[in-house]
C-alpha cells in the first residue's frame, strides 16, 4: 500500500519514484487524495489498483450507499482532462518553494 499524500509538492531534487512505477508484479495499491493538492473540504480520494483487481474493487465500491457525489467526481475529472490540475500543481509548487 503506497499512500502518496503530498507527492505533488517537493522542493529539492527530483521526487522519489512511486513504488507503483517499479511494481512489475502488480502488487502495489496506490492511494491518494486531493485534500492537499486542491482543497481539504473536497473530500475526494482515489486508488490505483492492480489490473486483475479492478473489477472486484469496482463491485465493492459500487455497493456503498454514500460516497463523493458523482458531480464532484465529474468536475475533478474534467479539471484534470483539460490540464488545469497540472497547471495548478506547477503554480502551487513555485509558490510553496518560494515560501519554503
Amino acid at each position: 500500500m503506497e499512500d502518496d499524500y503530498d507527492g505533488e509538492f517537493y522542493f529539492e531534487n527530483a521526487p522519489q519514484p512511486a513504488l507503483l512505477s517499479i511494481d512489475a508484479g502488480q502488487r502495489v495499491f496506490y492511494v491518494g487524495t486531493f485534500s492537499k493538492s486542491l482543497f481539504p473540504s473536497l473530500r475526494l480520494g482515489f486508488m490505483v489498483v492492480p489490473d486483475h483487481l479492478v473489477d472486484a474493487f469496482d463491485r465493492y465500491f459500487m455497493s456503498w450507499v454514500s460516497g463523493p457525489p458523482m458531480i464532484t467526481q465529474a468536475i475533478v475529472a474534467d479539471f484534470m482532462d483539460e490540464a488545469h490540475f497540472s497547471t495548478h500543481i506547477r503554480v502551487m509548487r513555485r509558490m510553496y518553494k518560494a515560501r519554503y
